[in-house]
């Protein structure tokens, strides 16, 4: 279903879609992200631009075109449980843009280089119930990953946790998030910063927690 509803954007006969598209949950359905990229990409740049489109998709099936934009798209994307808010990472040239989105307005309201939150370039984000805080994890310049807590509106941020590997973010309730850190994943105080749990497993690849924060799904391999 989501190539044909997808087609609601215009594919030109020179380029192709791309499905495998990012997904995140709200209350109201799931938001998507999906490429389009020119065929046949030489070695190096592409001459032509890439477009990325965020969809919405609610419990009934209904999909809709929030917003296209020219860029290529990385695998961060983020939405607010209520769907107010979206935030996804552009590729730049030595980093990643972020880009915050509002669908109702079909805008971009706030857009930052990730050298501006002190990382080379970003592998997954993550945003609060109510869309005003933005968790980024990805690597910096010396190599370590970290996690960030970015305030858009206010163009506040701070270092949250490092480590040699660190990805993964998803927010876990009202005051918790969680994050993949060296082979295991934590549970973190927004407010404090301390960890509360520590889930540990073989092979843990990828984390999904309940909007009320009970509940967590962990996919191992």
């Amino acid at each position: 279903m989501v190539p044909l509803s997808y087609s609601l954007f215009p594919l030109p006969s020179d380029y192709e879609r791309h499905v495998d598209c990012v997904f995140t949950h709200a209350k109201n359905g799931v938001w998507g992200l999906f490429g389009d990229r020119p065929k046949d990409i030489p070695s190096g740049a592409s001459a032509k631009p890439h477009f990325h489109a965020i969809c919405h998709v609610d419990v009934n099936g209904t999909v809709t075109p929030v917003f296209r934009h020219e860029g290529l798209t990385d695998s961060a994307f983020a939405a607010s449980q209520d769907g107010s808010v979206l935030a996804y990472a552009e590729s730049a040239k030595d980093s990643h843009l972020i880009r915050v989105v509002r669908p109702t307005e079909k805008k971009i309201v706030r857009e930052i280089d990730s050298h501006e939150l002190g990382l080379r370039w970003t592998s997954s984000m993550a945003l609060d119930a109510n869309g005003k805080t933005l968790f980024v994890s990805g690597r910096g310049d010396d190599g370590l990953g970290y996690l960030i807590q970015y305030d858009w509106e206010t163009g506040k941020w701070k270092r949250v946790l490092s480590g040699k590997r660190l990805y993964d973010v998803t927010v876990t309730g009202a005051s918790c998030v969680s994050v993949y850190l060296d082979g295991k994943y934590v549970v973190i105080d927004i407010a404090t910063g301390k960890i509360l749990h520590t889930i540990t497993g073989n092979r843990l690849n990828y984390l999904h927690a309940t909007s009320d924060g009970r509940y967590v799904i962990i996919q191992c391999n």
